[in-house]
């Protein structure tokens, strides 16, 4: 029985003794990866994914930035590894406005991703009834 529930009893907490990172379970998949240091909290919200949860996609905080951010972000690493995750940490950036391509570039660029074909089944809704 468990090795059913293993997953139950994965270690949740990190500490060192500059920092320390804490998983905490929000709903079924929702995690909060909270890190700690001196009087200072900063929460990651997180999603568990794969078979067995094993991996946590994070979103860093809007806010941190720069060598600060390095800093967090390398010390949020260190702990997952250590309590055993995979990993992925995503910070949301400013949009950016991609250029449109000459129509020659626009048509090879989409077949090499294999979009051409779902694109023009995208473009030509069916209307009517049959």
């Amino acid at each position: 029985m468990s090795r059913v529930f293993g997953w139950l009893r994965r270690r949740s907490k990190f500490e060192t003794p500059e920092y320390s990172v804490e998983i905490q379970t929000t709903f079924r998949e929702g995690r909060w990866i909270v890190y700690r240091e001196k009087d200072r909290i900063i929460n990651f919200s997180a999603e568990a994914v794969g078979r067995k949860w094993e991996q946590l996609n994070a979103m860093a905080p809007a806010g941190l930035e720069g060598a600060e951010l390095d800093r967090i972000v390398a010390n949020v690493a260190k702990a997952l590894e250590g309590l055993g995750y995979e990993y992925v940490i995503l910070q949301r950036g400013d949009g950016q406005t991609v250029p449109r391509l000459n129509a020659q570039r626009r048509g090879t660029g989409c077949a090499s991703w294999g979009l051409r074909r779902a694109l023009r089944r995208a473009r030509r809704p069916r209307v009517g009834t049959r």
